[in-house]
């Protein structure tokens, strides 16, 4: 329950109770997430301090939606700073392993693409081979140039 100061002492501040408690309940947000009092007094409730602010005229509701940058504690401030920034680290890390890991992939394909090049051109070349070899032994053996010996025909 709020005592001090009095809902009597607030009213006048705002159009209704309902007005004043939304007021209220926006501004005591706004210190929980680290915006800087209006006034010099050490009140450890939010409420309260929310309270007093209205009182002393710091705070007043505006009619309609606003787009309203209020200040940060330079500690809040700080703190969310140096969150951002190890965030950005973070990304920055993680990108930096996806682009090894994405290296190392292309790495590993093209080795498979010059091994299966370099089978290939064994391939070839040893066909070649068997061709000559095969042209040795029809020479050798006395099947002459007009009779060759075709393996396939067998």
């Amino acid at each position: 329950m709020l005592t001090k100061p009095s809902i009597e002492e607030l009213l006048p501040k705002a159009e209704n109770r309902y007005v004043l408690a939304m007021l209220t309940a926006k501004r005591a947000r706004q210190l929980v997430d680290g915006a800087q009092p209006m006034i010099d007094e050490k009140i450890d409730n939010y409420v309260s301090l929310a309270a007093q602010e209205i009182k002393e005229d710091q705070v007043k509701a505006v009619k309609g939606p606003q787009d309203i940058k209020v200040p940060l504690r330079p500690e809040v401030e700080a703190e969310r700073l140096n969150a951002e920034l190890e965030a950005e680290a973070k990304r920055r890390e993680v990108q930096h392993a996806e682009n090894k890991r994405n290296a190392e992939r292309i790495q590993a394909r093209e080795r498979v693409l010059e091994r299966a090049q370099f089978i290939e051109d064994e391939k070839e070349v040893n066909k070649n081979l068997a061709e000559q070899f095969l042209r040795l032994v029809n020479e050798n053996a006395g099947f002459g140039n007009d009779s060759q010996f075709d393996p396939d025909e067998e």
